[in-house]
């Protein structure tokens, strides 16, 4: 009798871990499972019921797809899934059972490398793993917006910075702009009471015998300096100096004068001394058209200036010609 159970709890034992031995890897890879790769991580495979879904993220919605499972030797097995809306199936991967909890997958939809180094790791705990994923990319997030934050920070400085050194970029360009215009006013004033001086040292001179062309039209640039300082004094009674623009107003008369004599010289010359007199012309109408060029037409002020400049030079070459060619 004893002898008969013995043998009843052997077969029993016997069957108890044949069954054990015996488990499907269907049933192996039932549950969830987390992708271990260098270049991958929170993904997750879930394992049941004839259905394979990937997790992008713990806490994301699952894609499923049927799957069908293939077994090899030496624990090896194949996945393949369904296309969907269809019956055919394709390849997934190739894995092999190394563990309990741990699988190793040998080949992959698409792998490019056999060495894959990619394995899975059973999730015991689902709840604890969207916890800790949860975590994680918050602080991936903090992380990141601390990076951002600083790349701000260094935007706005740099930003500032820029700001500052345009603004003193600037401030120096209207400074020099602004000296430069006072150089040019002081010039222009020098020239001016050059040209008085010089008319009052004409007054005090041996004038030109009478009658002669020179003698004509020294009379008719000296009536016209002494119209212009009469007109100044009468608008600037309190001013010792001839203001800024007001020489410039007269620019045309002094021209028509120059024009006038020009005219002359053309009918008294002779014809060689007279070409080259001409080439000389073209020479300080080019010198006086490019200085006039060099004057600033900002402002009125800028503008008027540049006439007083048109006026003086013309003025001078009235006096140069009556001087030294009318006779």
């Amino acid at each position: 009798m004893k002898k008969i159970v013995h043998f009843a709890l052997l077969f029993v034992i016997i069957g108890v871990v044949l069954t054990g031995c015996g488990r499907s890897v269907e049933e192996e890879l039932a549950g969830t499972w987390k992708i271990k790769n260098a270049d991958v991580t929170d993904r997750y495979v879930e394992f049941g019921d004839g259905r394979l879904a990937v997790r992008e993220g713990a806490d994301s919605s699952p894609m499923t797809v049927d799957y069908r499972v293939t077994e090899l030797e030496k624990g090896k097995f194949i996945i393949d899934i369904a296309e969907p809306g269809t019956s055919t199936y394709q390849f997934f991967m190739e894995g092999k059972i190394e563990a309990k909890n741990k699988i190793k997958i040998l080949n992959f939809m698409d792998a490019e490398s056999k060495d894959l180094h990619l394995s899975f790791e059973r999730v015991l705990d689902m709840d604890k793993e969207i916890e800790i994923a949860r975590k994680k990319e918050e602080k991936e997030a903090a992380a990141a917006k601390k990076i951002r934050d600083q790349e701000e920070i260094a935007a706005k400085t740099a930003e500032k910075k820029r700001q500052k050194a345009e603004e003193k970029a600037l401030a120096e360009e209207k400074a020099n702009d602004e000296a430069a215009k006072a150089e040019e006013r002081e010039q222009q004033k020098s020239k001016e009471n050059e040209l008085k001086s010089k008319w009052d040292k004409k007054q005090t001179s041996p004038a030109a015998p009478s009658g002669s062309l020179q003698s004509r039209y020294q009379q008719k640039a000296d009536q016209l300096r002494d119209q212009i300082i009469l007109e100044a004094r009468t608008a600037y009674p309190n001013d010792q100096d001839m203001r800024q623009g007001f020489y410039g107003q007269y620019y045309n008369e002094w021209d028509n004068l120059l024009n006038e004599i020009w005219g002359q010289l053309k009918q008294t010359m002779p014809a060689n001394e007279f070409e080259k007199l001409k080439a000389d012309q073209k020479r300080w109408i080019q010198q006086k058209e490019q200085g006039f060029a060099d004057y600033s037409a900002d402002t009125a002020i800028d503008r008027a200036i540049g006439m007083d400049y048109l006026a003086t030079q013309t003025t001078e070459r009235v006096d140069y010609l009556i001087v030294n060619y009318l006779r």
